[in-house]
């Protein structure tokens, strides 16, 4: 049959506990060195006397041969704390791992809180700063946008007016060839009038026109009648 193992209940453990910290102490000597106040499933909070500090007591059973076995001693201590303090205190326990040793390495201290609140609350004035500046720029740029349109537009009803003065001047230059040319001749000119300036259209028209009639600019030179004798010395010598 297989041989059921020990099991200490937790008063069990206590008494053991009790018994190997204050070797000596029985029914002929009363005086203890320990009082246990708590057992743990690790750990026994006692208080010892000769010193008057309060310890944890690591322990170790067994339940193989019905035993403990003590481990390290630790000094803690008892603190006289609120239900609000101790709750608290249960939370940085809770959040720090069990337990609260290394606590500057694991939580910031108060000063550095304030020292981040602080850094925070400069970095949100320095935030709705930039927002404010990011809104006047977005009103600047919008501002800027409707100039550049405005102008863009003037620009075009400029370019416009331009195109209609200088188109209706290079018609007037055609129009003063009716007369010189032929009309399709013309009307190819007025089809194409925008691929000309009016310097260029005109020498094309003349040049046209030269081809037409190439005798248009030629030089005639005219010969004047004598002057009819009036009488007199005029009239002999004119015989001559």
């Amino acid at each position: 049959m297989p041989v059921d193992k020990f099991k200490l209940s937790d008063s069990q453990k206590a008494d053991a506990i009790f018994q190997i910290l204050n070797a000596g102490c029985d029914l002929d000597n009363w005086e203890c060195k320990y009082v246990i106040l708590d057992v743990y499933e690790k750990y026994a909070l006692v208080y010892n006397y000769e010193l008057s500090q309060y310890e944890q007591v690591d322990y170790v059973k067994s339940d193989e041969n019905d035993s403990v076995e003590l481990g390290e001693h630790r000094v803690c201590y008892i603190m006289d704390i609120t239900e609000a303090e101790k709750a608290a205190l249960d939370l940085i326990h809770a959040a720090n791992g069990g337990t609260y040793e290394n606590l500057n390495e694991n939580f910031v201290s108060v000063e550095n809180v304030a020292e981040k609140d602080s850094k925070i609350e400069e970095l949100n004035n320095s935030l709705s700063t930039l927002q404010v500046e990011n809104e006047n720029l977005k009103s600047e740029a919008e501002v800027a946008a409707t100039k550049i349109s405005d102008l863009e537009a003037d620009n075009e009803a400029l370019k416009t007016f331009k195109y209609n003065v200088e188109k209706q001047e290079k018609i007037d230059a055609i129009s003063n060839y009716n007369e010189l040319l032929d009309k399709d001749v013309l009307d190819k000119y007025i089809e194409d009038v925008d691929n000309f300036t009016i310097d260029t259209l005109k020498k094309e028209l003349a040049f046209a026109l030269v081809e037409k009639n190439p005798t248009i600019f030629t030089k005639t030179v005219e010969h004047l009648p004598k002057d009819a004798p009036t009488g007199g010395i005029e009239e002999i010598l004119s015989k001559y």
